[in-house]
């Protein structure tokens, strides 16, 4: 997949795990369902990783505007045949913060330096009889060019479980849960930033089934999570997908994130301002293209592509906007 798109993710600590792995998931709230079957859901929920494609990968750049931070990020997935459905996940992260200033007790500017934050991880999927699990752990790596001895490193295991395309009536229902533990070299606040637990949903319809010209399908995602304080988040997207023939898909697609409610009335905070500085809303476009029928090419090494653009508007820290490139390839399912 390549997405271009803007986005933010400022809560601090080891937030940068949260920052959507494609332009996709991005689109859509950063839900848990938006990543089905994509290898950027290795560090969200290492269950959705499982596709049916012999091998799968995604590379993603993104920037922001007006403060120099950077985000890159490699994924793959693969699937060996003599396994039977058991998919086996990598990722790599690496997030930074560029130009910070430094001044002296007098504030008098010093020099510019660095902020690091990587993660490595692995894990792997299993798909029977509808039911996605897996098991993912990945090592955090945080440094800075400010003072060369300092290291923080952290350890995080998930478990994930998703139940795929149940179907009511005529609408497809998946239900995805992922279980997070970060364990830290003091257990400090910054393994705080990420949810204990996440809990996920889509719920799709197909319009106009029977005519190829009109049809296509719509889905909701929905997530609620809690992270360490008694405060549950809430976040969503609505997905709208046009097929193109037998060309591929165009998918056009909304969200929000991320809604607080506070679970203890006693707990020291202003939830009002939280959820204004909170406050983020995404917006775009995928286009997910069929190589090999476009190209009438069964010979190239990659059988799919997806291009989209995604606009994120983060209200609690003045507008800021990043831009998000993301490119995501598959390989033909033989």
């Amino acid at each position: 997949m390549i997405f271009p798109l803007s986005a933010s993710e400022t809560e601090g600590g080891l937030s940068f795990l949260n920052i959507p792995a494609t332009a996709k998931s991005s689109l859509l709230g950063n839900t848990l369902t938006s990543g089905l079957y994509s290898p950027g859901s290795l560090f969200q929920n290492p269950a959705n990783i499982w596709n049916s494609a012999p091998f799968g990968m995604t590379y993603t750049i993104r920037r922001k505007n007006l403060i120099d931070t950077g985000y890159h990020s490699i994924f793959a997935t693969l699937w060996p045949r003599k396994l039977n459905n058991i998919v086996f996940g990598v990722g790599y992260v690496d997030y930074s913060v560029d130009k910070i200033e430094e001044y002296d007790i007098n504030n008098i500017f010093i020099d510019y330096f660095e902020w690091h934050d990587r993660c490595v991880g692995i894990g792997f999927s299993a798909r029977s009889m509808g039911i996605l699990w897996g098991v993912g752990g990945n090592h955090i790596m945080r440094y800075t060019s400010y003072d060369g001895s300092f290291t923080e490193t952290y350890s995080n295991i998930d478990l994930g479980l998703t139940l795929e395309n149940m179907k009511i009536k005529n609408v497809n229902l998946s239900i995805s849960y992922v279980l997070k533990n970060t364990i830290g070299e003091n257990d400090d606040i910054s393994t705080t930033s990420l949810p204990r637990f996440i809990i996920g949903s889509k719920m799709g319809y197909t319009a106009f089934k029977w005519d190829e010209i009109k049809k296509f399908i719509i889905n909701i995602h929905s997530d609620l999570y809690r992270s360490y304080e008694p405060i549950i988040y809430v976040r969503g997207g609505l997905e709208l997908i046009k097929p193109i023939d037998k060309y591929g898909n165009i998918i056009f697609g909304f969200g929000y994130r991320k809604l607080p409610f506070l679970l203890d009335k006693e707990y020291a905070v202003d939830i009002k301002s939280l959820r204004e500085y909170n406050k983020k809303y995404s917006f775009g476009i995928v286009i997910d293209l069929k190589l090999n029928k476009i190209l009438n090419n069964n010979m190239l090494p990659f059988s799919s592509a997806k291009f989209g653009y995604t606009n994120e508007i983060n209200y609690g820290m003045d507008m800021l906007d990043l831009h998000h490139i993301t490119i995501e390839l598959v390989t033909y399912n033989k």
